[in-house]
């Protein structure tokens, strides 16, 4: 038995559990539902572990008698204001599901924080769970692709896969999987398993056409290898780039490859709005809509889910940037306190690749970033999956930050 398990409490193995939950039943819930419907579902798990992670911390906690400055007041003077401007639109935003989904977006954040400034260790269990579950889905998709799926089905499992409502769902684990992945490559013990699960990240994300997911994929390859001992760089890069050509020739010489030939399609496009499938389309449409409806709208935005309620294209329900998403529903005024907040964990994710001698703070804050330029193309903010991954990430990353930095201190 692992000694890290015999030092573990009940209620260290009820927050795992929830956990694992928080990820294993959306993937259930997507088979027969929305993503709308995950996110929701998502959302309540969230809100149970801000509960469970509370108990563990409470009972322990010391009141500080702290002065509270004007900086700490400044999100939420700017939510009253956000939300008086939302009042005077006639926007309903308490009666909407994605402002619960916020609010214990938040609320999770600051329980994680909390949690992971009193037990390190828990940031590696997790990640350790999420990399099971992502190589057990990655697999479950090449079987069900090899022996259940006729070539002539292939396009449809991209709008319809077994598991997960869009293909974009699976790209968003096998980014968070990729990185984990490589955060394990180093270890003696686990550097055959952890290629093994980059060859099928590889292969997936080749078959998938997943631009997004690959440009991530090597943004956060770039900054883990800065780090790297030179000569295990380089045989890290041969190794991996094999397993990309290989992908493609693998994918290519079969009858599977409709899904990655439309993708190279549309890159060859003779358009940028083509060539973005139509995310350029997306975007000025979104603005444009926001600043039709005045200055009220541009300051505090549409409300929460505004992409969506609005309707300005048939199925889709975000908008695929989160800046343009952040704008729309927030506004100017939403979108200021978003990059302040984003931007002060990027900077404590570059100190930590910088000084950090942990290669999972390097890993954690390489897939935040990497992450970051996921989210200008496609819903990382939007979608449970990521969006949980990236709060988990920057309440990583803030607590391990914040600790390296008093220990600096003289």
């Amino acid at each position: 038995m692992p000694i890290w398990f015999k030092k573990w409490s009940l209620e260290n193995f009820t927050t795992t559990i929830l956990f694992g939950a928080l990820f294993l039943i959306p993937v259930l819930v997507s088979v027969n539902h929305y993503s709308y419907y995950v996110n929701n579902t998502a959302a309540i798990i969230m809100a149970l572990i801000s509960i469970a992670l509370s108990i563990t911390f409470f009972p322990n906690a010391q009141i500080v008698n702290r002065k509270i400055t004007l900086k700490q007041l400044m999100g939420p003077i700017a939510f009253i204001i956000i939300a008086g401007g939302w009042t005077y639109q006639y926007i309903p935003f308490y009666g909407i599901d994605r402002s619960l989904i916020y609010l214990s977006a938040l609320i999770f954040y600051l329980s994680l924080h909390r949690k992971f400034q009193q037990s390190p260790e828990l940031a590696n269990i997790f990640l350790h769970h999420k990399l099971l579950t992502v190589t057990a889905t990655c697999i479950f998709f090449i079987l069900f692709v090899l022996f259940f799926a006729n070539a002539e089905d292939v396009p449809q499992l991209k709008p319809s896969p077994p598991l997960y409502r869009h293909l974009r769902h699976l790209n968003y684990e096998i980014f968070f999987g990729a990185v984990i992945a490589l955060l394990h490559l180093p270890s003696k013990n686990r550097h055959h398993e952890s290629l093994a699960i980059l060859f099928i990240c590889a292969l997936l994300t080749i078959w998938s056409g997943a631009r997004g997911a690959a440009i991530a994929i090597t943004i956060s390859f770039i900054i883990i290898l800065l780090r790297t001992p030179r000569k295990e760089a380089i045989k890290t890069t041969f190794i991996l780039t094999g397993f990309v050509l290989i992908s493609l020739l693998l994918v290519l010489s079969s009858d599977y490859d409709a899904i990655l030939k439309d993708t190279l399609g549309i890159t060859a496009g003779d358009t940028i709005n083509r060539i973005s499938s139509g995310r350029l389309g997306i975007w000025s449409e979104s603005v444009e809509t926001l600043i039709k409806q005045g200055p009220v709208a541009i300051l505090t935005g549409l409300g929460p889910d505004a992409f969506s309620r609005w309707s300005l294209f048939k199925s889709i329900v975000q908008p695929h940037n989160a800046l343009v998403q952040v704008v729309m529903e927030f506004g100017l005024i939403g979108l200021a306190i978003f990059c302040f907040a984003i931007g002060r964990v990027s900077k404590q994710a570059l100190y930590l690749i910088r000084h950090s001698k942990d290669n999972l703070q390097i890993a954690q804050s390489a897939a935040f970033i990497g992450g970051l330029a996921y989210s200008l193309v496609d819903g990382i903010f939007y979608h449970a999956y990521p969006l949980a991954m990236m709060i988990f990430l920057a309440a990583a990353i803030h607590s391990s930050a914040a600790s390296m930095q008093a220990q600096a201190l003289p």
